[in-house]
C-alpha cells in the first residue's frame, strides 16, 4: 500500500510540477503579449493624441494670426476676419478637446506618471488664459473696449500651442513607440509641427505689421529671420526623411506639393514682403499675407495628415498581432492544463487500477511466499533439531556400543573364567560326589540312629505319661 501510495505520489508530483512550469511558462508568455499590446494600445493612443494636437496647433496657429491681425485692426473693419477667426477656433476646439480627453484618459489609466500630470495641468491652465484673451478680443471687436496688445495675444496663444507640443513629446518614447518606424514618423511629425509653429509665428508677426501699415523694427526682423532658419531647417529634416520612406505614395505626393506651394509660390511673396517690411511700403494686404502664408503652412501639415496613415496601420496590425499572440497562448495554457487533467484520468485508471491489482496479487502471492517461507524455515529448524537430537543418539549409540564391545569382551574373560571354574567346579563336584555318597551313608547311618532315639523317646514319653497317671 505504501509503495502504490508513493508511486502514485511521484507521478501526480511530476505531472503536477509539468503543470505549473508550463502555466508559468504560458502566464509569462501570456503577460509578454499582453504587455506588447499595451505598449501598441498606448502607442496608438499616443500617435492619435499627437495628431489631434498638430490638427489643433495648426487652426490655433490660425486663430493666433487672425487674432493679432485683429487687435491691430480698428472696430469696425474686422467682420470677415472675425468670421474666420470663429471657424478656425471652432476646428482647434474640436481637435483640442478629442486630443485632450485621451490625454486624460491616459492619465487616469497611469496615476503614476507625474510627469504627463504636470504637462496636463500645465496646459488646463493655459487654456484658461487663452480662454479669457479670446473673450477680451471679442468684446475689442465688439466694441473697442477690453483690447489688448498682439504681441500679448500672440504670446497667449503660443503657450498653449507649446503645452500641447509638450504633452506630444511626453506621451511618445522609444520605451513606448517600440516600432521604428512608427517612432521614426512620430519625430518627423515633430519637425513638421516645429516648421508649421515657426511658419505661424512669421505670419502673426508680419499680419500684425502689415496691419499697421508701418515698418518693422530692426529687431523684430531678426526674431522672423530667425523664426524662419528654423522652419528650413526643419523642413530639410522632413525632406530628408520623405527620401528614405518606403510607405506609402501619399507621404511623397504631400511632400512636392509642399515643395511646391511652400517653397516655390510662398517664398516668392516671404521674399518680397521681408524686403517691404524694412521700409514699410507694402505693395499686398494683411488679408492676401494670411491667405498665401496659410495655404504654405497647411502644404507643410498635409505631409503630417500623410504620415498619420501608415503609423496607426502598423500600430494596429501589431496590435491586433500581439492581441493573436496573447489568444494563442491562452489557448496553448488552456490545452496544457486539459492534457495534464487528461493524463492524471488515464494514468489513474489505465495505470494505477491495473497496476494497483497487480500489485495486490503480487501482494497476496507474497504474503504466500512469505507463509511458505516461514513453514519452510520452521520445518529446516526442525530439521535442523532433529538431526541434532540423531547425532546425539548416534554418538550415544556408540558410546553404547563401545561400552557394549567392552562388556563382551569382558563376558568372554568372565566365561572364560567361569569356564576354568566350571572345569574347576567339575572336578570338584567328581569329589563332592564321592563325598556326598560318604554323607548319605552316614546320614543313614545317622537316621537309623535317630529312629532309634526317637523310639527310645516315644517309650519314655509313654513312661512318663503313665507315671503321671499313677500319680493321679
Amino acid at each position: 500500500m505504501a509503495n502504490r501510495f508513493s508511486l502514485a505520489f511521484r507521478v501526480y508530483s511530476i505531472v503536477g510540477a509539468l503543470t505549473v512550469l508550463l502555466c508559468v511558462f504560458c502566464y509569462l508568455s501570456v503577460e509578454d503579449q499582453l504587455e506588447s499590446k499595451r505598449l501598441y494600445d498606448h502607442t496608438f493612443t499616443a500617435n492619435q493624441i499627437s495628431d489631434y494636437f498638430i490638427e489643433a496647433s495648426r487652426y490655433g496657429a490660425l486663430e493666433r494670426g487672425f487674432t493679432g491681425v485683429g487687435f491691430s485692426l480698428q472696430v469696425g473693419k474686422m467682420e470677415e476676419l472675425v468670421d474666420d477667426i470663429r471657424g478656425h477656433r471652432a476646428k482647434m476646439d474640436e481637435s483640442f478637446f478629442k486630443g485632450l480627453k485621451l490625454v486624460q484618459n491616459l492619465v487616469e489609466s497611469d496615476p503614476g506618471n507625474l510627469d504627463l500630470k504636470t504637462s496636463l495641468d500645465k496646459l488646463l491652465e493655459r487654456r484658461k488664459l487663452l480662454e479669457r484673451a479670446r473673450e477680451q478680443f471679442d468684446s475689442y471687436a465688439r466694441d473697442g473696449s477690453d483690447g489688448m496688445s498682439s504681441d500679448r495675444w500672440i504670446k497667449i496663444a503660443t503657450a498653449l500651442i507649446l503645452a500641447q507640443r509638450d504633452i506630444r513629446m511626453k506621451i511618445f518614447s522609444p520605451v513606448n513607440a517600440r516600432e521604428k518606424a512608427v517612432l521614426a514618423n512620430t519625430m518627423v511629425k515633430q519637425s513638421i509641427w516645429m516648421a508649421s509653429e515657426y511658419a505661424g509665428r512669421i505670419r502673426a508677426q508680419v499680419g500684425a505689421t502689415l496691419a499697421k501699415g508701418i515698418a518693422m523694427d530692426t529687431n523684430r526682423i531678426d526674431e522672423v529671420n530667425r523664426n524662419y532658419f528654423v522652419v528650413q531647417s526643419n523642413l530639410k529634416t522632413v525632406r530628408d526623411w520623405a527620401e528614405d520612406f518606403e510607405g506609402g505614395l501619399e507621404v511623397k505626393l504631400a511632400v512636392e506639393r509642399m515643395n511646391t506651394v511652400f517653397g516655390r509660390e510662398f517664398e516668392k511673396i516671404r521674399s518680397k514682403v521681408f524686403e517691404e517690411i524694412k521700409t514699410g511700403n507694402y505693395t499686398i494686404t494683411p488679408k492676401e499675407w494670411v491667405g498665401a502664408s496659410t495655404e504654405g503652412i497647411n502644404s507643410i501639415l498635409s505631409v503630417a495628415e500623410a504620415a498619420s496613415v501608415e503609423p496607426a496601420y502598423l500600430v494596429k496590425n501589431s496590435r491586433n498581432e500581439a492581441q493573436k499572440r496573447a489568444n494563442i497562448f491562452i489557448g496553448l495554457v488552456s490545452l496544457a492544463l486539459l492534457i495534464c487533467f487528461a493524463t492524471i484520468i488515464y494514468f489513474k485508471y489505465k495505470v494505477m487500477v491495473p497496476l494497483n491489482d497487480y500489485i495486490s496479487k503480487l501482494s497476496q502471492v507474497t504474503a504466500q511466499v512469505e507463509e511458505s517461507s516461514r513453514g519452510v524455515a520452521t520445518s529446516s529448524e526442525s530439521l535442523a533439531s532433529t538431526a541434532s537430537e540423531q547425532a546425539a543418539s548416534i554418538e550415544e549409540t556408540a558410546a553404547s556400543l563401545e561400552e557394549f564391545s567392552s562388556m563382551v569382551k569382558n563376558n568372554v574373560s568372565q566365561v572364560e573364567k567361569t569356564s576354568e571354574l566350571a572345569n574347576a567346579m567339575k572336578d570338584s563336584a567328581s569329589k563332592g560326589e564321592i563325598n556326598v555318597r560318604e554323607v548319605v551313608a552316614s546320614m543313614k547311618e545317622i537316621k537309623a540312629g535317630n529312629d532309634d532315639i526317637q523310639h527310645l523317646v516315644r517309650v519314655i514319653a509313654d513312661i512318663g505319661e503313665k507315671t503321671k497317671m499313677i500319680d493321679n
